[in-house]
């Protein structure tokens, strides 16, 4: 079995977060993330020469998790999802980021003075609220496989067609009546040339989760 997916998968827990992703393309958001440094930082974490650098880049997010081995990352991030070509994604400035620890080479405070190669940047593991339970704990960060786009400010937006889309996953037929309707309503900025194609892409959760 191949440890990547073919596809960059965008996961995101509300119904109306997906229909917004259709309807607009993917915004830029800003997250806050701590990376472990050597020399002088924002915060000093217990180990000799040690600090935490706090950054806020402006970015979206996906992974290349195969679907059987996403259990976990949905659990944090939500069941629904959007999958891109990695094509897409690629053309778009998406990358998969660089994980670094307290101890990777070259990593040093003078690494933090780019703003623009942090963007790309995530610690290997860190400390985490968790989703699912609100409880405080320990995550490796490095599991998710994650690319991500960056940029400067909020104010941007990437978008796509429907050739770019490879799966849409939904948790009831409803919500797959309404995507597959919402697409069709756009299929003319969208450039769905075959409008029964539609509802090829669109998969109910416990159909697909249920087989893997």
């Amino acid at each position: 079995m191949s440890i990547s997916s073919k596809s960059l998968f965008h996961f995101t827990p509300k119904f109306e977060y997906l229909r917004g992703i259709i309807k607009s393309g993917f915004k830029f958001r800003l997250c806050r993330e701590e990376l472990p440094l050597l020399g002088n930082g924002s915060r000093i974490i217990g180990r000799p020469n040690i600090v935490l650098h706090i950054h806020s880049p402006f970015v979206i997010c996906f992974c290349d998790l195969p679907l059987s081995a996403s259990k976990i990352h949905r659990d944090q991030y939500g069941k629904y999802a959007i999958a891109m070509t990695k094509e897409w994604g690629m053309m778009n400035k998406i990358t998969p980021i660089r994980y670094v620890h307290s101890h990777t080479p070259g990593f040093t405070k003078e690494a933090a003075r780019s703003a623009l190669d942090l963007q790309y940047v995530r610690a290997y593991e860190g400390d985490w609220m968790d989703r699912a339970t609100g409880q405080s704990t320990h995550r490796t960060f490095y599991d998710e496989r994650e690319w991500r786009a960056a940029s400067p400010t909020d104010d941007g937006w990437i978008d796509f067609k429907f050739g770019d889309i490879r799966h849409i996953i939904v948790t009831t037929n409803d919500e797959r009546k309404a995507i597959g309707n919402q697409l069709i309503d756009a299929s003319e900025d969208l450039e769905i040339g075959d409008e029964t194609r539609v509802w090829g892409k669109i998969h109910i959760a416990s159909e697909i989760f249920g087989d893997i």
